[in-house]
């Protein structure tokens, strides 16, 4: 019972992080509208403390394409953390509660993981028939600011056709074309593609060499990229299968050891035997993680 109600006192702790962090961001927007000033840098982060851990999860959510601010997403996840816990110490399974929380922990990350592969598939993908539209264009017209205006208009892809406005409206606004190219290279750094493209082009208008023949030749050699990552995203997703085949089939086989053997059971509600499976499904998380890891690498060349 005194570690339920240390759960609950933990739970209503987080519920005043969360009314602080929304009260916080209320002051902020008032002595903006009070001021009559935009001033989009200033941002209250009530994590920032966590250091590297805080810029690598807003990263995550970034490449991910999650639109949720970092507070608020360690928040929720702190939120449900403090239930799962809550629960196993009313029924005695507080083991199973962390157990849940590492695996909870690893979907988030697989999912971001590959959330973040297929919006760069996605993107890489669209963005090799703009390079090669661009290439056309310029053989008519060799402006190449005229260019990217014009095939904004027709981008079907609602992602690229943010990023090939912004790059517009970067240049509308007095940037020069290397500028906003830069720009637009640094939000998709994820991209070798994108980055390899946008270096490319300024290349040839730092050196005077000939845009049309450069940009002609990029757009050739992403367009073979793209081809050779279809290939291997194919031989990917069969490892991918493969290794969630294996895991979910040690989910199934210890789930049904420990509905049908008693003495199975029993064991891991001993001290040791709970430690025992706290590591055991350390190990087994940690593993899938790496081989999916590991499996991702393989797209990025």
């Amino acid at each position: 019972m005194i570690l339920f109600l240390i759960f609950i006192a933990s739970f209503l702790f987080f519920v005043t992080l969360i009314a602080l962090h929304e009260y916080r961001l209320y002051q902020i927007q008032v002595r903006l509208n009070r001021q009559l000033l935009k001033q989009p840098d200033v941002k209250f982060n009530l994590f920032s403390f966590i250091g590297k851990l805080y810029s690598k999860l807003e990263v995550m959510l970034k490449e991910a394409g999650i639109r949720i601010d970092t507070d608020d997403f360690i928040l929720y996840f702190l939120y449900l953390s403090v239930i799962i816990i809550a629960v196993g110490s009313v029924f005695d399974r507080l083991t199973y509660s962390f157990i849940v929380i590492a695996f909870l922990i690893f979907v988030v990350k697989a999912a971001a993981d590959m959330m973040k592969e297929r919006r760069k598939f996605e993107m890489e993908k669209n963005f090799g028939n703009f390079a090669s539209e661009i290439s056309v264009l310029l053989k008519a017209n060799p402006n190449l600011s005229s260019a990217i205006e014009e095939l904004s208009h027709s981008i079907s892809d609602k992602l690229l056709k943010e990023e090939i406005n912004a790059v517009v409206n970067d240049i509308n606004t007095g940037l020069s074309v290397e500028s906003a190219l830069k720009n637009f290279k640094d939000r998709n750094s994820f991209s070798k593609v994108i980055s390899s493209w946008v270096d490319s082009i300024i290349f040839a208008n730092m050196t005077g060499a000939s845009l049309t023949a450069v940009s002609e030749e990029a757009a050739e050699r992403i367009n073979k990229k793209i081809i050779r990552m279809k290939n291997i995203r194919q031989k990917t997703a069969r490892l991918k299968m493969v290794a969630l085949s294996i895991l979910g089939l040690m989910i199934i086989t210890f789930g049904i050891m420990g509905s049908s053997m008693p003495g199975f059971k029993e064991a891991f509600d001993l001290p040791i035997g709970k430690i025992i499976l706290l590591i055991t499904a350390v190990i087994v998380i940690a593993t899938t993680y790496y081989i999916f890891n590991s499996i991702n690498r393989l797209l990025t060349f």
